[in-house]
This record gives C-alpha cells, structure tokens and sequence, in this order.
C-alpha cells in the first residue's frame, strides 16, 4: 500500500527532480521563498495525487521537515485561545483511536491532521512582528493563483459533459467552493486595510473574480454558507442606531441578490435548490445522514473510531426499496455533516468535545471583537468571525475542510487559526500607527 514507485504519480516526480535547481535559485531568504512554494503547490496539489493513502502527503512532508528542524530553538506551546479547544479535540480523537475498529484508517487521520496542526504551530512562531504577520498573509494568497486560474478556464471551456460544475484543481467542488470562500474574505481583509486606490480597485476585482468562479462551483452548502456569513458580517458591521431595521435591511438584501444571481445566470444558480425534483446527491446525501446515525445508535459512547465511515456505512445505508439498497456511484469518506459525522466515528465523547470547542472558540473571537484596537481591527475580527460561521454552515451539508481527503483545506483552516492567534497577539503593533 505505501510503496512510493506505485504511488508517485510522473508529474510529482518531474517535480522532485528539479528540486535542487529550485534550491539553488531559493538560496537568499530562502524560509520565505520556501514558503511561497509551499503555498502555490497547496492549491494544485489534487493534480499530483489523488489517492486516499499516506503517500497522498509525500509532496509536503519535506516542507514540514524542514520548517520544523528551521525554527525548533523557537517552538514554544504557549497557551492562546485556542489551547483549550484543540485539547479537549485532540483527547477525544486518542480516546476513539485507540477503540477504533479500522486502526489503519484512523492512524492515517491522525497523520493527516498531524501535519496541518505542525504547520499551524510553525506558522504561529513564525510570526513574531507585524511585518511577518502581513507577509504570511500575503504568501497565503499565493495558494489561490492557480486554483482561480484553473476556474475561470474551466468555466470558459466547460465543454465536457463530466464537469458540468467548476472545481478548479481540487477533488470537488465541495472542497473548492470553501476555499474560494476563505480567499473572499482574505482579500476583503485587503481592501479594508490597503491605502491606494489602485491597490482597492485590484482586490475589487479579484473579489468578484472569486465569487464568479464560486457560484459556478454549484454548490449549496457553499452557497448557503457564504449568504449567511455575509448577512452577519453586515449586522456587525451596521451602526447600533440601524441593528433594529436589520430584518428591513435582509429582507432588501435577499430580494437584491436572489434577483442579481437569477438574473445573471439564467436561473442556473438556483437549479439546485429546486425542491419539486431531487437530485440523486441529495438523496444520496440524505442516506448518508441516516446512515451516520444508525452507526452511532450502534456505537454511541466512542463511536467507530476516526476516519472509519468510509469503510462501514455500506453496512448501515438504509433501504430504499424493498430489500434493495440505493446504488452510490462513489465511495463517501464523510457523513456530509460535521455533527453527524462525529457522532458516528466518536460518539457522544467526541460530539461534546466537538460542540464545547465550537463555543470555547466562539467565545475567543468574540471577546477579541468586543474590545477593538480601531475600526479597522473591528471589521478584520468580523471577517474572521464571519469565516467562521461560513465553515459552520457548510459542515452541515459536508465536510469540506476536515474531512479525509481534504488535504489542502486542512492547511487552509490551520493557516486560518493560526492567522488569529498571531493576530490577537500583534493587533496593537498592526494598527499603532492608526
């Protein structure tokens, strides 16, 4: 299973060998170059490998060596806001783990989160002045370069009856309509805090650029997720004179956008969302969500062990039919949904400390919120809030960034964490000279 001369793809392996010669060219400032490489090859990663075994995470495991190893006499376990959520997590996921019924499968979770929570430890010693916290998040939109690209070709010359939606280069559109989402709100981070018009003017433009390719991904629980993200951005950003006219204000919002989108997609953006006819991925969907909790009525205190729906809800799918099963065309690592999902490979342990940990970290962005340095630092936090909510609501339709085989999202999500911890800490030197 982990011989690497079956499992490296050609294209990797070009890659590899002309590591040295990008070596060589990376030799001044070369953490930062490094870094750089490392966030454009996040985002096409998928074209590389596309199995779901270990050596799916060759490619970044020199990365992590070498981050690792280059700031050891820095690493520090400080406590932040998020040392207690990452805790209570990571002890109900060991408790699972050890139960598991597919050790294997669940080995290969830990690895896979292991990887991203390393990177999120460097990234948060890394930045230790404001000048390295802008850097970061200028090497973080790095990753969006190619992905974006990739989209708009694909929307352009979608010919093929095989992708009649946009994934860019990732496995889904699930997975790239939240990072697409993430990259909305980073470059509305820009617009906030750039000072030249022309600088404005780009992000403008990239912004809507994310969110044509976004819509085109088609997908709900994107959609959703991002509407209302954007609504409690506005409430939190409305005056408290006009908070009690907000009903008036979404109900404006609603019909403005519902018609901008109907309008400028012939429909098609609402296709999906039709309830006279369902689709078989809603229907699919909808076992799913049965099946994870007839798995949990099984097993409810601990759950199957992480990473381990894949390889039993064939056994748990409900009938559809008589005594026949719906047929799934597809393989299904995931549930489609944060909670359920956890509570058929953790049960009740890891479902409270997945909902405790929600609440603690809510809890965290908020009392940074309620205490802004500026006005600006008032819309970043809401932007991060907001975020956060985004990646709630999607979770309840899927799991795109903290399933399995989402491995860029992963390290997209610890980039985020990181981004608020570092931002916590420097907020004051970041807006000083405000």
């Amino acid at each position: 299973m982990l011989l690497i001369t079956d499992a490296l793809p050609s294209k990797l392996v070009q890659l590899m060998a002309v590591t040295p010669l990008v070596v060589l060219l990376m030799l001044r400032e070369f953490e930062t170059k490094l870094l750089a490489v490392f966030f454009v090859l996040l985002g096409i990663h998928f074209f590389w490998d596309d199995n779901f075994i270990l050596t799916h995470y060759v490619l970044f495991l020199p990365f992590f060596l070498f981050f690792w190893l280059y700031r050891h006499p820095l690493i520090k376990f400080e406590r932040n806001g998020l040392t207690i959520p990452f805790l209570i997590l990571g002890t109900s996921f060991i408790i699972s783990m050890l139960f598991s019924k597919h050790y294997q499968s669940s080995v290969h979770m830990l690895i896979n989160y292991s990887q991203a929570i390393f990177f999120g430890i460097y990234l948060i010693n890394y930045i230790s002045t404001s000048d390295d916290f802008r850097r970061i998040v200028k090497l973080i939109s790095l990753s969006l370069i190619i992905p974006l690209i990739v989209g708009v070709y694909q929307i352009l010359y979608m010919f093929s009856p095989a992708l009649n939606h946009v994934q860019g280069t990732f496995m889904s559109r699930n997975s790239f309509a939240p990072f697409l989402a993430f990259h909305f709100f980073l470059f509305i981070g820009f617009f906030i805090c750039s000072k030249k018009t022309i600088q404005k003017l780009l992000c403008i433009v990239i912004i809507s650029i994310i969110l044509w390719v976004f819509l085109n991904t088609f997908s709900r629980g994107a959609y959703i997720g991002l509407f209302i993200a954007i609504l409690v951005y506005l409430f939190l950003m409305l005056p408290k004179r006009y908070k009690l006219l907000f009903p008036v204000i979404l109900l404006v919002f609603v019909l403005l956008i519902g018609g901008f989108v109907y309008s400028i997609g012939d429909a098609k953006y609402m296709a999906r969302f039709d309830l006279e006819t369902l689709d078989m991925g809603t229907i699919v969907r909808i076992g799913l969500w049965e099946t994870a909790i007839n798995m949990f009525v099984e097993k409810p205190i601990i759950g199957f062990g992480p990473n381990t729906f894949q390889d039993e809800y064939l056994n748990y799918f409900p009938i559809i039919i008589g005594a026949s099963t719906l047929v799934l065309e597809i393989n299904h690592t995931q549930a489609h949904n944060i909670i359920l999902n956890t509570m058929a490979e953790q049960g009740l342990i890891g479902l409270a400390a997945l909902l405790f940990s929600i609440v603690l970290f809510f809890r965290y962005l908020f009392k940074m919120y309620k205490k802004p340095v500026c006005r600006h630092d008032k819309m970043i936090l809401s932007l991060f809030l907001c975020f956060f909510v985004y990646f709630i609501v999607h979770n309840m339709v899927d799991i795109p960034m903290t399933a399995y085989h989402q491995l860029n999202s992963q390290f997209v999500l610890a980039s985020y964490f990181a981004l608020i911890v570092s931002y916590d800490k420097l907020r004051y030197q970041l807006y000083e000279k405000n």
